[in-house]
């Protein structure tokens, strides 16, 4: 702007004819008017589209609201891997109250898949502190060590579950140990 008024006084202390200078003023003129139209009308587009932003989410969820559903009901709206409730205060995150995320068991950069078979229910302490971390399954050690801590009638019902689950082995063992 500085330019068009120095330029313009240039004009005026010059030769040149009244007419062509108001000529000049009114091309100026013309110019501001448009820009301030322009500016207004991009304030405007700015204004709708920030209007609609919580109805247009930045990013498509890759698990839709059925499964989520699906997924938070199977597993009771608890989280699956320190078994606080929905809603409830967390004694690890000040006292706020939980909120569950949807997790996978495998992540889907080891291969899993977004199947509710997949996904568990984990608040948001676990989620963050379960990233890419799938565990390790128990060892046969570990699995016995912890049979034998447990009471007798709790022993009785693995057997029965290992019985049921693989028949013809537990029948192959009997015959061999008469």
């Amino acid at each position: 702007m500085d330019i068009l008024l120095t330029y313009i006084a240039s004009i005026v202390n010059s030769k040149i004819p009244l007419a062509i200078i108001g000529l000049l003023l009114d091309i100026i003129g013309a110019y501001m008017l448009a820009k301030s139209i322009l500016h207004r009308t991009i304030r405007d587009i700015n204004r709708e589209s920030t209007s609609t932003w919580g109805s247009n989410p930045a990013f498509k969820r890759a698990i839709s609201k059925e499964t989520r559903s699906v997924v938070l009901s199977r597993n009771g709206f608890t989280c699956r891997m320190c078994g606080i409730g929905a809603g409830e205060p967390h004694p690890d995150d000040g006292g706020r109250k939980a909120r569950l995320h949807i997790g996978h068991i495998v992540d889907k950069q080891q291969g899993g898949s977004d199947d509710p078979s997949n996904l568990r229910a984990l608040c948001s302490m676990c989620n963050e502190g379960a990233a890419n971390i799938t565990p390790d399954p128990p060892t046969a050690m570990k699995l016995l060590a912890q049979i034998r801590k447990a009471k007798g009638n709790d022993q009785v019902q693995v057997l029965k579950w290992l019985v049921d689950k693989y028949p013809n082995e537990a029948k192959g063992m009997v015959e061999n140990n008469q």
